[in-house]
């Protein structure tokens, strides 16, 4: 577990999904515990019934985070169904059904349709990404911060494939490539893309490095080059892990009380294009006690008003009346996320541009909707 911790610790995308609130980080987390359940075993032997309904659940909350586990799922149920059995993969299977359903039911039970079409059909017609294959490459194998060219990632990839084939050797490792591929071939499908999208790979990846680190250690005939082995991979390590040290996550919130002190004198609502600032300034609270309306994902309703089809919000009318009617529903707005560069139109920000200030920091404004009164 140590050894796992220590590859995760240096992999970029799970250090970085890691620093924030995004589904990756507890998606990956259930992920490997479930793995590591269904190989404490070093060679494939018989799995108790409840292990495998437990590795199941896990693996169905993983789903349910994040719907992008389905395919890790079947992967998953694909391996156990072939090196235990058919019975053990339908307990897996069992198990996943119970674990999606505890996480999903209660929002399938409230609004069925609107679910499917926001959480399957939207998500399949976004816009694909204009970063290329060598991007996503750079961010999956963990070389994001060292700004790696074309030959540096190729020789990082190829340690990758040796490494799955070194790892095959054992159960553990087998299953990891399992699930390592699966995964990696669905982020190379995938058409937005995202640096902590590769945080899907962290599980399978980090298992994958120490088992294939422990069979060629193991193969090594002497002491020296044992140490040797273990001397290149500390040394990989930490070549990868350096400019981790001075990254930047994010960036820091400005002080919560002067925000929230503007924003609420006025009375009703905040509003907001970015939640995050609502429970930063401890405001969430306040506006479910008021009945205030809450979107959680502004920019994610721009994929549900045309779907299937990728429409900029720049350039997607009914997306951009949407957002500054929910604006307007409040008596203060919190803008730190959209502009006229990003996601706005001219006219969209000018609109909320020409509303009056009552707070501005360097990141984050805060306004004062102007409401536009129709005659009957």
């Amino acid at each position: 577990m140590t050894a796992l911790s220590t590859i995760r610790a240096v992999f970029y995308p799970a250090v970085f999904i890691e620093h924030s609130t995004l589904l990756e980080a507890p998606a990956a987390t259930v992920t490997l515990v479930a793995l590591l359940l269904l190989t404490r075993a070093a060679k494939a032997g018989p799995i108790a019934p409840r292990v495998a309904l437990v590795a199941g659940a896990l693996l169905g909350v993983s789903a349910g985070v994040k719907i992008w586990g389905v395919v890790v799922m079947v992967a998953v149920l694909g391996w156990t169904s072939i090196t235990y059995g058919a019975r053990r993969g339908l307990l897996l299977l069992a198990g996943a059904g119970l674990g999606a359903t505890i996480v999903c039911l209660p929002f399938f039970a409230a609004a069925p349709g609107s679910m499917w079409r926001m959480v399957v059909i939207d998500q399949l017609g976004r816009p694909r990404s204009r970063l290329g294959l060598g991007h996503r490459l750079t961010d999956m194998v963990g070389l994001t911060t060292l700004h790696a060219g074309s030959v540096a990632v190729a020789a990082a990839v190829a340690v990758a494939v040796a490494g799955c084939v070194l790892a095959v050797r054992s159960n553990q490792g087998r299953l990891a490539v399992v699930v390592l591929l699966a995964s990696s071939a669905l982020l190379l499908s995938t058409p937005p893309w995202f640096v902590h999208y590769a945080g899907l790979i962290a599980a399978p990846a980090a298992i994958m490095v120490g088992a294939a680190t422990g069979n060629l250690i193991g193969a090594a005939r002497s002491t020296g080059v044992r140490g040797l082995i273990t001397a290149l991979l500390m040394a990989g390590l930490a070549v990868v892990a350096l400019p981790i040290l001075s990254a930047s996550f994010g960036r820091p919130f400005p002080a919560a009380a002067p925000i929230a002190k503007r924003a609420t004198p006025l009375g009703g609502c905040v509003t907001t294009d970015d939640p995050t600032s609502l429970i930063q300034t401890d405001l969430l609270q306040r506006n479910f006690q008021h009945g205030c309306r809450l979107v959680v994902d502004l920019g994610g309703y721009s994929y549900d008003i045309h779907p299937g089809t990728p429409v900029p919000r720049s350039h997607n009318g009914p997306w951009q009346r949407f957002a500054i009617d929910y604006f307007r529903s409040g008596s203060a707005v919190i803008v730190m996320r959209f502009n006229r560069g990003f996601g706005f139109s001219a006219h969209s920000a000018s609109v909320v541009q020409g509303w009056p200030v009552l707070l501005r920091t360097r990141h984050i404004v805060v306004r004062r909707p102007v409401r536009v009164y129709r005659g009957s």
